[in-house]
């Protein structure tokens, strides 16, 4: 059997464009198309689709090129005293808040999302609950990501516990956190921190990833300042050993923020990777 809602649309459209000259080539980079709407006082639902190159990320062999949408976000959330459950393809819990406190998703994703330690988005079914400045969010999803379905019988645990404020990019003040994840023979620990005041915005991370007979170990740290209302400059640091062999590959972002309009942003940025520099501007459309 199927449930089928059938929705005038009527409610909130938006997203974000990222265009970019990076080193030699113009490109764009990433489109993010949302649309959310409210169907009673206690369900609420959200649609994102993502558009990029067909080579990004997990698809890094693939021959064709072209930029191609991806269902990412399609969930019902059922609002009640109790919490909320959410339902469908909904977005991992993992790194929302210190994505958050990095601030320019636009420049560069946030530090787990580009080391590709956790899923972004799953299918499966989450619960969500604060109980004043704490707040829950467990998650049972398949495992595998939107881009895929599940090919094996080990779902996924997704778990993350907050105390503080959730939104650093918006409002002064803290928070102090930890996300697990448990999948087959994966096991991601993440604990975290941030904190913001007048100009400045600040995280820290510890993270490790256990995935099979590896391990590796991430610290990420960054900081932002406001210059003015027009101007930010950040600087963010990652570093990744391979516990095992001791290897390790640092990359840090230095670079500005050039506020045109509160929907457009201009932001020139080194990453210097072990010994190489790469100069790209990233501009942001929002819309």
């Amino acid at each position: 059997s199927s449930l089928i809602f059938s929705i005038t649309m009527a409610g909130d459209f938006g997203g974000y464009s990222i265009f970019e000259y990076d080193n030699e080539a113009f490109d764009m980079k990433r489109v993010y198309l949302k649309y959310s709407n409210n169907i009673s006082d206690d369900l609420n639902f959200k649609l994102t689709y993502d558009v990029g190159r067909d080579d990004d990320g997990d698809d890094a062999s693939a021959d064709d090129t072209k930029l191609s949408s991806y269902l990412k976000h399609a969930y019902i959330n059922y609002n009640k005293s109790f919490g909320t459950i959410s339902l469908g393809l909904i977005g991992t819990n993992s790194y929302g808040t210190q994505e958050k406190t990095w601030g320019y998703r636009f420049i560069e994703k946030s530090s787990l999302d580009l080391a590709g330690w956790t899923k972004t988005a799953d299918f499966g079914i989450g619960y969500s609950r604060s109980f004043g400045e704490i707040s829950i969010n467990a998650q049972i999803l398949n495992g595998e990501g939107y881009k895929e379905i599940q090919d094996d019988e080990d779902f996924a645990v997704y778990l993350r516990v907050l105390y503080g404020e959730g939104s650093l990019n918006k409002n002064d003040g803290f928070n102090v956190g930890l996300a697990l994840n448990n999948h087959a023979d994966d096991q991601l620990v993440a604990l975290f921190g941030g904190w913001a005041k007048d100009k400045i915005r600040t995280g820290l991370e510890y993270n490790r990833l256990d995935a099979g007979s590896n391990s590796y170990v991430m610290l990420a740290n960054y900081l932002n300042y406001s210059l003015s209302d027009r101007w930010d400059v950040f600087m963010r640091n990652d570093r990744v050993e391979t516990v095992e062999t001791s290897n390790t590959e640092t990359n840090t972002y230095l670079g500005a923020i050039w506020k045109a309009h509160q929907s457009f942003h201009i932001a020139p940025s080194f990453t210097m990777s072990d010994g190489n520099n790469d100069f790209k501007v990233s501009c942001m459309f929002k819309y």
